[in-house]
């Protein structure tokens, strides 16, 4: 039994369009394998915390810091992709909508600018009304541009706070022998959620539930062994 670690990383997302919108993401990262661990809210409403455990344990080894933010960015980027789904949808609805009224008032102007200038033979007076066609035209482009910048979705990340949790796991240390090769390897299971935790595979850093001997003295996962 250890002292394992959790680490919850939490991002302020601030979204901004035609109105501005924030969310609070946390992102939990197992602190020994480096994996994110989606279902530890879940987990998390059935402990009791103190500040201060009546207990004492051996630490594991965690990972450093800086790796286990790598990975939690890498997760909240695509939850903040999500997450800005329906606020773009919104926001193209929006512009279309827009984009519709202005196309509708600058058709209508231009097509009145140009009957005047077919209507007349004055030189002076076609001169002025084609200055003011290029001039709406020109106009146009800005409105629509304008109106395209107003709806376009922004989003911006930021680390708010970390919260380390510790829960104490049992860490198994497992040799394997596989012919006339010996394997270390350590799995953890987790009392709490009564499972075993996935283990990362060591050359692609993925959660593996099946592991396999390689020529570097390692156990992968079949996944990436089978290549």
């Amino acid at each position: 039994m250890v002292d394992h670690v959790f680490y919850e990383f939490n991002f302020r997302c601030v979204f901004r369009s035609y109105e501005k919108s924030e969310a609070m993401v946390p992102v939990v990262i197992d602190g020994y394998s480096g994996l994110p661990k989606c279902s530890f809210s879940e987990l998390w409403k059935y402990v009791a915390p103190v500040t201060n455990p009546d207990y004492r344990l051996p630490e594991m080894e965690m990972l450093p810091l800086t790796r286990l933010h790598q990975q939690a960015c890498r997760q909240v980027e695509m939850q903040v992709k999500r997450l800005a789904d329906p606020i773009c949808q919104a926001a193209a609805i929006l512009k279309e909508k827009e984009l519709a009224k202005l196309n509708s008032y600058f058709d209508q102007s231009v097509r009145e600018i140009i009957r005047k200038i077919s209507a007349t033979d004055d030189t002076l007076k076609k001169d002025r009304l084609e200055k003011q066609l290029a001039a709406t035209s020109r106009d146009r482009q800005l409105r629509e541009e304008d109106a395209v910048a107003r709806y376009n979705v922004e989003s911006e990340v930021r680390l708010d706070h970390l919260v380390a949790y510790h829960l104490p796991c049992v860490h198994v240390k497992l040799e394997v022998q596989h012919k006339n090769e010996l394997y270390n390897q350590i799995v953890v299971y987790n009392p709490y959620s009564n499972d075993i935790e996935d283990p990362a595979c060591p050359v692609c850093g993925e959660p593996a539930r099946q592991l396999m001997p390689c020529s570097t003295g390692r156990l992968i996962c079949t996944a990436h062994g089978n290549k």
